[in-house]
């Protein structure tokens, strides 16, 4: 659940909810059922639109698959599906910092140390955005836009070390 109102439930213990604290928990309840229903049909598109998303950093990046030429588009999916089930358990839980706190900061050290570049990162997650952005109805995306725009701001601001390759 949302931070804030775990955070409003514990500190009214003892005592009845306020009005606006009432309003606060009813407006994040009315929005779950559509918030489920986004990630159901995440769920439902989500290997085809990171496939696609993988196709298009391998015609930008062509150079990176060719380093990585058994295991790049595997691992990348893999990536891709773990950083996308984030971002909807984030928007299910109204939580902006939820995918930072769990994922993105490990991520990016593994990223940038492994010579990933912010570039490449931003390009990568923006390519995941897009193309989930295509598969989605709009409605869908809008609710999980500011979460996937976390992911490109987040990885797309890594540490780069001098040798960058990706």
């Amino acid at each position: 659940m949302n931070p804030s109102l775990n955070k409003m439930l514990e500190d009214s213990a003892g005592r009845y909810l306020a009005d606006e604290e009432k309003r606060a928990l009813l407006e994040y309840t009315e929005s779950l059922p559509m918030r489920l229903q986004v990630a159901a049909n995440v769920q439902k598109i989500e290997d085809k639109a990171l496939r696609k998303a993988v196709e298009q950093i391998r015609q930008k990046y062509p150079e990176f698959y060719k380093a990585r030429p058994e295991s790049g588009a595997e691992r990348t999916l893999r990536d891709f599906s773990l950083v996308v089930r984030h971002t909807v358990l984030a928007m299910i839980c109204a939580d902006r910092d939820l995918q930072e706190d769990r994922l993105l900061t490990w991520l990016g050290k593994m990223l940038s140390g492994l010579n990933f570049t912010a570039q490449f990162n931003r390009d990568s997650y923006i390519f995941v955005r897009d193309q989930l952005k295509a598969a989605l109805p709009a409605d869908n995306y809008a609710l999980l836009e500011p979460y996937l725009n976390i992911n490109i701001e987040s990885l797309g601001s890594i540490y780069e070390p001098q040798a960058a390759t990706a």
